[in-house]
């Protein structure tokens, strides 16, 4: 094509003017030149095998790629004509980026607009081009679609996108395309050929005997189509020689047709050959002169695998089954039995049964399913000494014999009683392995023998032992018990081994308090060491855990830990009782706490020289008062008083001289040190005291579900009253209000502050506000 036509405008156009006038002014441009021309309307050639159609399947949408040869030169605005044959199917419209020419020099452009489609009077499709720039990146290039020069040959694309579509049934068995450059002068139909060959599709190649198979073929005639075994040799369907093996499910339309077929007796074992003939007897064939385009454009194998089948769908490991081969490859249908296995487990070669082998493509066989088989759906692969390709499969579930473990949640060291079904009858046991099956059991707790028990007369098994003890059973998880009789035949059943608990019955208490803990999970009959802190050295106490496992017991907490603390709570079991191993010791841990020294007042504000009574909570048992102070000045009695065994202590004081207004009360003692809040008023003044029901005072604990209980005791009558928030203690309660300046004991669940004061769970000595 002209690089400068569709891009020089303005400037450039003027200047190109100017060098053609330049190159006339000095002769380059002879009459002889001027005048030589070559003629118009003029078909433009294809060479042989010039259209390539991809795909070439009938009735699909494929990429038309054309080499043409015009008999003259072809500049940018000129025009080329295609002619389709009218079994070719052209939509009535595309846009010209789907369309690319291509010159010989390498330029490729789209047409300048989008295509114009016609027909003709035979219906045929013509498309018209105008040609557009093949260089639009080199100005003032010439590079024309050249005339006949040598081997100067353009190409011309249709991509798919184009929406061309193949024949899908031709008139002849081939369709054409030709060209021209004036859209009247064509090339001869006959020369540029667009092959369509009848094609068949199966879809399968190879399976057994019995399988239904479908064929698909397009571009074929009318009729309806018929499907046979090629046997003869020659073309097409030879009667009384080849087959008929089916016929198309409905007439043939479009070209296109379907039929559906069983592989039946007719077929043999190894390849088959499938073809068709339509209503009109002509098959799809190839002959050697033919292009070669493809598989489908001649008959289709098919092999005949044959098959393998089994008598039961669903076996037990150990359990004896049928194999039988049905159509079985390999040379001469022969062959002996290699190998056998199940989901990739082998049958032991001692029981293959190789000596039958394969005959005459047939071959029936008893196995054992191996004891090592995996549950569930497994695959069966039959494997001989012929040609690999002969190994056969086949689908089989696996399960296991029914056995139910009881108790299934067991420790180790524990008696379990397993119950099953399903053994050889009257057969004795060959062993039982618990988590693995190195972890063996061979004594039942009747001290017999495990290969001493035997099955009843119907197969069924109840037997009871001692879970072994090692590290696997000390180990908290799922596993496995695995019966197998001497015949071979496996059952399972799951117990699951559990984690160790610890649980305190108080998480939180005082020095010198006794707790109670109670565990589960541990060996069974083992010692259990509870340390309470370090781990090392003397346990605080030990108990023995159960025949399941369960353990229970109580402690001190030491009367050497902080005020307050946290502290680790273990429990150790001990190794086995009855084997030798070494072993990994088993813990489970809890937390306690040592709540803080507390100190109340009473009443909590009064004048100097006024009289108080002061009272100490959690501070170390039988100690003195060391100092007690307010706002730093020393209010401690002579003598000073000492905590009692829970380290507690009550004790009256003397206000000290102070200033008025809220001060610091701090008790220490044993090292312990507690403060509470105290005012201090003038002298004269009454401290005033308020009085609320007791509801109102503990309102927002009783709320948030947080208050138990609450206790005050009268010095004055010397007894006690309490209050309790549940609903059915509103007519029992006896402490109905509460006066500031009260002391009571208050028991909540949780963490809190009340009134300015930290209280934490469990009972709380205060004095109220």
């Amino acid at each position: 094509m002209n690089a400068t036509i569709g891009k020089s405008a303005g400037l450039a156009m003027l200047m190109a003017f100017g060098i053609i006038a330049t190159m006339v002014a000095l002769g380059v441009f002879t009459s002889s030149n001027a005048a030589a021309s070559h003629p118009v309307g003029q078909a433009i050639a294809i060479p042989d095998g010039g259209i390539i159609n991809v795909p070439n399947t009938p009735g699909v949408l494929a990429t038309y790629t054309i080499s043409f040869q015009p008999l003259r030169d072809l500049s940018q605005g000129d025009s080329i004509y295609i002619k389709f044959d009218k079994n070719i199917s052209v939509p009535a419209s595309m846009e010209k980026e789907r369309v690319t020419i291509t010159a010989f020099s390498g330029g490729s452009s789209n047409p300048l607009s989008d295509p114009e489609i016609s027909k003709d009077a035979n219906n045929n499709t013509i498309i018209k081009l105008a040609l557009g720039d093949t260089q639009p990146l080199t100005p003032l290039i010439v590079d024309n679609l050249a005339g006949l020069a040598g081997t100067d040959v353009h190409l011309l694309t249709f991509s798919t996108l184009a929406g061309i579509r193949n024949a899908t049934n031709p008139d002849v068995n081939d369709t054409w395309a030709n060209m021209s450059d004036d859209g009247v002068n064509f090339g001869a139909e006959a020369e540029d050929i667009i092959h369509v060959l009848r094609w068949l599709d199966l879809n399968d190649n190879s399976d057994a005997r019995g399988f239904e198979l479908t064929l698909t073929g397009k571009g074929w005639k009318d009729g309806t189509a018929t499907v046979f075994l090629k046997l003869s040799t020659g073309d097409g369907f030879i009667p009384g020689t080849d087959i008929i093996i089916g016929t198309s499910d409905a007439a043939i339309s479009g070209g296109e047709f379907t039929a559906t077929f069983v592989v039946d007796t007719n077929f043999e074992v190894g390849d088959n050959l499938i073809n068709a003939t339509d209503g009109r007897g002509e098959t799809a064939f190839l002959s050697a002169t033919d292009p070669d385009f493809g598989a489908r454009y001649e008959s289709q194998d098919f092999e005949l695998r044959g098959k393998l089948t089994v008598s039961t769908t669903t076996a037990t490991r150990g359990e004896e089954i049928t194999l039988t081969a049905e159509d079985y490859g390999g040379t001469a249908g022969v062959g002996l039995v290699t190998g056998i296995t199940f989901g990739g487990i082998a049958v032991a070669n001692a029981d293959l049964p190789g000596s039958l082998g394969i005959s005459n493509h047939t071959g029936t066989f008893i196995v054992t399913v191996p004891s090592t088989a995996q549950i569930g759906a497994q695959t069966i692969t039959l494997i001989t000494n012929a040609n690999p390709d002969t190994r056969r499969t086949v689908g089989i579930s696996i399960v296991g014999l029914s056995v139910i473990a009881s108790p299934s949640t067991v420790v180790a060291d524990q008696d379990v009683t397993i119950s099953g079904s399903g053994f050889g009858n009257n057969e004795k046991l060959a062993t039982i392995s618990v988590a693995g099956t190195g972890n063996l059991v061979t004594i039942l707790t009747d001290n017999s023998k495990v290969t001493d028990k035997s099955t009843d007369s119907s197969g069924n098994l109840v037997a009871t032992f001692a879970i072994p003890i090692d590290e696997t059973t000390r180990t908290p998880g799922t596993h496995k018990i695995i019966i197998t009789d001497a015949s071979g035949r496996v059952g399972e059943a799951i117990i699951t081994i559990p984690e160790r608990t610890l649980i305190l019955d108080s998480v939180e208490s005082r020095r010198g308090s006794i707790v109670g803990f109670s565990g589960t999970g541990y060996q069974a009959d083992s010692t259990i060491s509870i340390f309470y802190g370090p781990t090392s050295g003397t346990p605080r106490t030990t108990t023995t855990a159960d025949a399941a496992g369960n353990m229970s017991g109580t402690f001190t907490v030491q009367n050497t830990v902080g005020i307050p603390s946290t502290t680790t709570v273990n429990a150790q079991s001990g190794c086995s009782t009855r084997g030798t191993d070494s072993c990994t010791q088993r813990t489970a841990d809890a937390v306690h706490k040592v709540p803080a020294a507390a100190v109340t007042v009473e009443p909590t504000s009064a004048a100097p020289g006024d009289t108080i009574m002061i009272s100490g909570l959690g501070f170390p048992g039988f100690v003195p008062v060391a100092d007690l102070t307010i706002a730093n000045v020393s209010a401690l009695p002579s003598p000073a008083p000492s905590t009692d065994a829970d380290g507690i202590f009550t004790t009256t004081a003397l206000v000290p001289q102070l200033d008025t207004g809220s001060q610091a009360l701090l008790v220490t003692a044993g090292g312990t040190t507690a403060t509470a809040s105290f005012t201090v008023l003038m002298a004269g003044v009454v401290p005033v005291t308020t009085t609320n029901n007791t509801t109102d005072v503990f309102a927002d604990e009783i709320n948030s579900d947080n208050l138990v209980r609450v206790w005050l005791f009268s010095n004055a009558d010397q007894t006690w009253s309490f209050f309790d928030p549940r609903p059915a203690f509103a007519a029992a309660n006896t402490l109905t209000t509460s006066t500031s300046g009260d002391i009571v004991w208050v028991n909540v669940i949780a963490e809190t502050t009340f009134q300015g004061q930290t209280l934490f769970p469990g009972w709380n000595l205060i004095s109220l506000k």
